[in-house]
């Protein structure tokens, strides 16, 4: 007769204590530095609550002062814009606990990182989603005589940023907008996507930006179509999310099993303007 023991159990409290520590390193769009991160959204908000996104990431610039005048200390100071809290979860059954008791030495802490990692696909979605809500727009597109993604393009596109080209974190580009960068090459035939992967963080790049793939990016049903790619500076975009996340286990009676369930309350965000500047972060290029 099968016989149920405590390694076959979920321990919410340990769990939790887990994930918890597993989630003190989320990252966001490749650590890339385009989405300010923070895991201080308050353990009160839930989905649907309405919030001022502060400015995370940044002290501003230098302020001039007269001898004998103080410098005003720097804080994390709160936007005029707001955003609304989103909530997702995961649950896992017994059969999956199972499964990963059975392959790793500490279960809690492959289940937890699983967990992470989950949770940074579902932000870069998040995220992507977000910087693509921009208005400040490169568009390049013809039906008559189709342009691709190229140097040139992407430098006219850092140019709608005027003198604040600096900082330029991340590319987000589709598939096969990837593939068509793969295809340049310079006047020697040398490729114009750097993949360097001498580099500590192995990320490819183009015109000096790292690259991210992300199929999130579907064209437009035109003819041809209408590829959208992202071009963001850094802190362009806040992520904020509750480091505490809560996990609970219970039983299902109809299916006779123990389930537990990990909660996690988060915001998505773009900046309409950067902190010092009169423009977003984000430019949108659109192209064939």
């Amino acid at each position: 007769m099968p016989v149920t023991v405590r390694s076959n159990l979920i321990v919410p409290e340990i769990l939790q204590e887990a994930v918890r520590g597993e989630f003190v390193g989320v990252t966001a769009l490749l650590n890339s530095g385009a989405a300010a991160v923070s895991a201080t959204l308050p353990e009160s908000a839930r989905g649907g609550d309405v919030l001022k996104v502060p400015y995370f990431g940044t002290i501003g610039e230098y302020e001039d002062v007269a001898e004998a005048v103080a410098l005003t200390p720097a804080n994390i100071v709160m936007t005029s814009e707001t955003a609304t809290v989103q909530h997702s979860g995961k649950a896992i059954e017994i059969t999956q606990w199972a499964q990963i008791a059975a392959a790793y030495a500490d279960p809690y802490a492959e289940l937890a990182r699983q967990l992470r990692v989950g949770f940074e696909r579902r932000m870069d979605r998040a995220l992507i989603d977000a910087a693509n809500t921009t208005d400040l727009v490169h568009d390049v597109y013809s039906a008559t005589t189709p342009r691709t993604l190229n140097w040139d393009v992407v430098v006219d596109a850092r140019l709608r940023f005027g003198d604040e080209q600096e900082d330029l974190a991340l590319l987000v580009v589709h598939s096969k907008v990837l593939g068509d960068l793969l295809k340049l090459k310079d006047g020697d035939g040398r490729p114009l996507l750097v993949n360097d992967l001498q580099a500590e963080d192995r990320v490819a790049r183009f015109a000096g930006v790292p690259v991210k793939v992300s199929d999130r990016l579907a064209p437009e049903s035109t003819n041809p179509p209408r590829y959208t790619s992202l071009l963001l500076k850094r802190n362009a975009l806040a992520l904020w999310y509750n480091g505490s996340p809560e996990v609970q286990a219970d039983r299902d009676i109809l299916r006779d099993t123990q389930v537990a369930a990990v909660h996690v309350y988060w915001i998505a965000h773009r900046y309409s303007r950067m902190p010092g500047s009169t423009r977003t972060g984000v430019v949108k290029i659109t192209h064939n």
